[in-house]
C-alpha cells in the first residue's frame, strides 16, 4: 500500500501561534530515539498528527522513531483546531514541528507541538501539484509586508481574505518581487526588505521551480 501524502503544518503565523503539550508520553521511545536534551536546546522535529476516533485526541507518530507513538494531544487543544480534520478527510496526514527537552529533576521529557493560531493554521486555497512551498519566516524573522495597492485585488477582496494563510505566487519582474493569488496580482513586497526573498527565488527560477510562500492575511495587510 502507497504511503498516505504528508502535509506540513506551519508551526508559527507572524510571530504567533501555540504550544500544545502531549500527553502520555512514552519514555521508552523517547529515551531510545531523543536521549536528554535538555530545555536550553531542546530537539526539533517533526512528527505527525493521528485522530483517534475513539477518545478523540490525535496520538502523536514520531517518523525519526520508525513512526511509533510518542503520546497524544487532549481531545480538549484538539478542538481548536477542527480546520485540520479537513486534511484527515482528504486522505493528507498533518505533520508538524515538535520540541522535546527532558526535565532532569523531574526525571520525564516535555514534548510540544508548534502550531500557527487556529485561523491560519490550514491554507484557504490548495497548493498545485509540483509547485515548490518556500518555508514561511522563522522565529525572530520579521515578515515582509505586500503592496496590495499594486495589484489588482480591491479593498474590499484583501479585506475578505482575513484572517487567513493563502498560498500565493512569487514571481520577478526586474528586481521586483510580485505576489499572485488565484492567478491575479496580488501586489509586490516591499523592496526595502524583499532582498533575501528575491535572491533565494532567482536561484530557484534558474532551476524551473514554481516558487509558492505561504502569505498571512490579518485585517487587509497581508505579509509573506
Amino acid at each position: 500500500m502507497e504511503p498516505l501524502p504528508r502535509y506540513p503544518l506551519a508551526p508559527t503565523a507572524l510571530g504567533g501561534g501555540t504550544e500544545l503539550s502531549v500527553g502520555n508520553l512514552v519514555s521508552a521511545t523517547l529515551f531510545e530515539f531523543a536521549g536528554t536534551p535538555n530545555a536550553y536546546a531542546p530537539m526539533v522535529t517533526t512528527v505527525e498528527l493521528e485522530p483517534d476516533p475513539i477518545n478523540g485526541t490525535w496520538r502523536v507518530r514520531w517518523p525519526d522513531a520508525f513512526g511509533g507513538i510518542i503520546g497524544d494531544i487532549s481531545a480538549h487543544d484538539r478542538a481548536s483546531y477542527r480546520s485540520v480534520d479537513t486534511l484527515h478527510d482528504a486522505g493528507l496526514v498533518p505533520t508538524a514541528q515538535a520540541l522535546i527537552s527532558y526535565n532532569s529533576s523531574a526525571e520525564t521529557h516535555n514534548v510540544v507541538v508548534q502550531l500557527a493560531p487556529a485561523t491560519m493554521c490550514i491554507p484557504r486555497n490548495n497548493l498545485l501539484p509540483g509547485a515548490l512551498l518556500l518555508p514561511g519566516t522563522g522565529p525572530g524573522e520579521a515578515p515582509v509586508y505586500v503592496h496590495v495597492a499594486d495589484g489588482e485585488f480591491t479593498a474590499a477582496e484583501t479585506m475578505l481574505m482575513s484572517p487567513g494563510q493563502w498560498l500565493v505566487g512569487l514571481h520577478l519582474h526586474g528586481h521586483t518581487v510580485v505576489v499572485t493569488c488565484g492567478g491575479r496580482v496580488l501586489g509586490t513586497l516591499d523592496s526595502n526588505h524583499a532582498g533575501p526573498i528575491r535572491e533565494k527565488i532567482a536561484a530557484l527560477f534558474s532551476q524551473g521551480s514554481d516558487v509558492k510562500a505561504r502569505a498571512w492575511a490579518v485585517d487587509g495587510t497581508i505579509s509573506v
